[in-house]
């Protein structure tokens, strides 16, 4: 490796990388949450394994991550790839763009969204 910086990350920072390079958040926003970071340096995890290699500066618009290794994988329900899915894909699946909320008509068209009305009077 080069004489490129490193990071040690938190669990808490590791969450923000995992969701950055599933593309829920923007290079410079990854950057913007990692206080201190350089404008080029490698991401790694508590045994220092090199994870991504971040070049942003915090505030710009523009930025790379880019992945070296696979984020790590842990044992357990929240762990299995069904129910794990890059933002991006959950985003093309929904058809909602970055920083989207659902309209109105469609957080309130499922029957379950009003509580029932019970049918003897008060």
């Amino acid at each position: 490796m080069t004489d490129t910086p490193t990071r040690v990350l938190s669990d808490d920072e590791l969450d923000l990388v995992e969701l950055a390079l599933g593309g829920a958040l923007s290079a410079s926003s990854l950057a913007a949450a990692l206080p201190g970071v350089p404008a080029d340096v490698v991401l790694t995890d508590a045994e220092n394994t090199p994870l991504a290699r971040l070049t942003a500066l915090p505030g710009e618009l523009s930025g790379v991550l880019e992945p070296l290794k696979p984020v790590p994988a842990a044992i357990g329900p929240q762990w299995d790839a069904a129910v794990r899915r890059p933002a991006r894909a959950v985003r093309a699946a929904l058809g909602e763009r970055p920083g989207a909320t659902p309209s109105r008509a469609s957080r309130c068209s499922s029957p379950r969204s009003r509580p029932a009305r019970s049918s003897t009077p008060r």
